[in-house]
């Protein structure tokens, strides 16, 4: 017995070799490449982790492929490079992966479409914002950059999202960096593997992919973050009571307070996530009552804080429950993000908001 498996592995497992080898070469030779065969974009940054500076990274998922770079102060760009800020109009964007453009290329991103429309006003955008930041890491972000910046932004965009909200009290402190990527100082050994394998091996690639689609397939809309999501807008959770509010609104003040110093205008802007949008048709599918629920409750925090503070606000909701009324998918198959579509009406709409308007009410006034 034992002599017929030792026959069959020593046959086996070299023809399993041969046609893996098979299968990277056809591969590779049409086109399909492993996910990234550069290095990561990530440098360390005290326990965090900021952008590399002058960088540029192709990164190829199951859902997309984009194309990123970054300019000389390290943050999001058309190109990688020097970026002159001095005697230049410009809007500071600040916020987490959907404001940096997860899974689209820089004209995509909501960011870059705003850009474009904008330069008709001779404005220029810059863009602080970094995926996987909690509110802190963003803070200290902006704030490094305007006491470094030879120039202060007219303007600070602060996009805020559902999970911006829910993690404003969290902050990195167990996070290592190597060859560009992020990975937990206590568990890095296996993930480092996987991300290697993803780099180097088409096959891999392909195999991953395919079980990826089908999970996408059969679980559309299972996955646990989706459920954590939908818990955060319960009226009987941590948002629901006073105190978690109050030390947000108390996080938001010194903020603003923050960037009068600098002499910017502040503009909150709410981004509901693709989950905020499909969330009353998430509670049919697992049968919750829509009463125990509230979708407005952090946009409506956001807003009433506005107000108090005299503080520009923009809602980013209308337009977009339009668009998913439409019918039309709004992120990518098996990626929550925003996709190209949906990241072109959400700089139309911040466009028009932010800057039509203005430019509209001057002309019209003698």
């Amino acid at each position: 017995m034992r002599g017929f498996l030792r026959s069959g592995l020593q046959f086996v497992l070299p023809t399993l070799l041969v046609c893996l080898l098979m299968l990277e070469g056809g591969l590779r030779a049409s086109g399909r490449l492993p996910s990234n065969m550069t290095e990561g974009l990530f440098e360390q940054h005290g326990s965090a982790y900021r952008l590399r500076k002058n960088f540029t990274k192709v990164s190829r998922t199951p859902s997309f492929t984009t194309t990123i770079h970054t300019n000389e102060f390290g943050l999001r760009d058309k190109a990688p490079g020097p970026r002159n800020l001095k005697d230049v109009r410009y809007v500071a964007w600040v916020g987490d992966s959907l404001t940096f453009g997860n899974g689209v290329d820089y004209e995509d991103s909501f960011v870059g479409v705003f850009g474009l429309l904008a330069e008709r006003q001779q404005i220029e955008v810059v863009n602080l914002a970094v995926g996987g930041f909690h509110l802190s890491e963003s803070e200290e972000l902006l704030y490094d950059f305007l006491d470094s910046t030879p120039a202060q932004p007219t303007t600070v965009a602060f996009v805020v999202t559902v999970p911006a909200v829910a993690t404003f009290e969290e902050r990195y402190s167990d996070l290592m960096i190597k060859d560009g990527y992020i990975f937990k100082k206590n568990h890095w050994l296996v993930p480092y593997v996987i991300v290697r394998l993803g780099n180097g091996s088409a096959a891999y690639c392909f195999f991953r992919d395919a079980i990826r689609k089908i999970q996408a397939r059969l679980f559309p809309s299972g996955s646990p973050a989706v459920d954590q999501e939908l818990d955060l807008f319960s009226t009987r959770g941590h948002w629901g009571r006073p105190d978690a509010p109050a030390r947000f609104e108390a996080r938001l003040a010194r903020l603003e307070e923050r960037v009068r110093r600098s002499g910017a205008k502040l503009v909150y802007v709410y981004l509901p996530s693709a989950v905020d949008l499909r969330a009353p048709d998430l509670l049919k599918q697992r049968g919750l009552p829509a009463a125990n629920f509230n979708f407005d409750l952090f946009r409506d925090l956001l807003q009433r804080h506005a107000a108090r503070t005299k503080t520009e606000f923009v809602d980013t909701s209308p337009a977009l429950r339009a668009e998913y009324g439409k019918g039309k998918p709004l992120s990518f198959l098996q990626d929550p993000h925003y996709n190209v579509e949906t990241n072109r009406v959400i700089g139309n709409a911040l466009y028009e908001a932010m800057i039509e308007k203005g430019a509209q009410a001057l002309r019209a006034t003698p």
